[in-house]
């Protein structure tokens, strides 16, 4: 959840009241239960706000990067950067203006399926993402959907490896990675509406620390840089 490991581990202070209180709890790793939640939650002095967040509390799919080549990574493995696995070689998108998106990685969802607890996601198939790198879009206007493409290929035994297009300038076109997963809960950051009046600024410092999550997730809530955009994009 963002815990800087070991920083805190049950020590004791005292506040202005002269109240015993707890300022830490670490877990070895993001909460996968809501137990866990509930043990960080009182570590941080907000046990007394947890039944209104343990509805709000979303399943997420963590994700650690191995850099890796993509003569070492199958086809149709999930990764990030590299080359796309696609079915058809037409099928690399391009803008309105014929400018090749940057490939930035797919997912094999039979490979997800154990840590998708919640069943979001289809059960197989390759979902593949291409945006444009020149990061002229912030994705929200309907006049930029030419400049971010999601393909979901339903068979993967028709894939091919394919060439980047020779339009791709080098900082167009990213490392590949192998990916590692593991399933953990998520919680709604501080911006989400969700929780708003819900926190006084005292306990928001703590709830900022506890929900901040890791960097490379799918599904849960974002890790938001400029507040949420759900809104916005419907």
């Amino acid at each position: 959840m963002g815990i800087i490991d070991q920083l805190f581990k049950w020590l004791k202070s005292k506040d202005r009241d002269s109240k015993e209180m707890n300022l830490g709890y670490v877990l070895d790793g993001e909460p996968k239960t809501k137990e866990d939640i509930g043990k960080v939650f009182k570590a941080f002095d907000l046990e007394s706000k947890l039944d209104v967040f343990k509805p709000l509390i979303r399943s997420k799919i963590d994700f650690e990067l191995v850099p890796s080549s993509d003569d070492n990574i199958k086809i149709g493995q999930s990764k990030i950067g590299g080359k796309p696995d696609l079915a058809n070689t037409k099928n690399w998108p391009a803008t309105n203006a014929n400018k090749h998106l940057s490939f930035i990685g797919q997912l094999n969802c039979d490979e997800l399926k154990e840590f998708d607890k919640d069943r979001l996601l289809p059960n197989e198939g390759l979902i593949s993402f291409f945006y444009c790198a020149d990061q002229d879009a912030w994705g929200f206007d309907p006049k930029d959907i030419d400049r971010y493409r999601v393909i979901y290929t339903e068979l993967t035994d028709n894939l091919e490896r394919i060439d980047f297009p020779e339009d791709l300038e080098e900082y167009s076109i990213f490392q590949p990675n192998k990916l590692k997963f593991d399933s953990s809960l998520s919680l709604p950051g501080w911006e989400y509406d969700s929780i708003d009046g819900v926190l006084s600024d005292k306990e928001m410092d703590n709830y900022i620390e506890i929900s901040s999550g890791v960097e490379n997730q799918i599904l849960g809530y974002a890790n938001c840089i400029q507040g949420p955009m759900e809104l916005e994009c419907h």
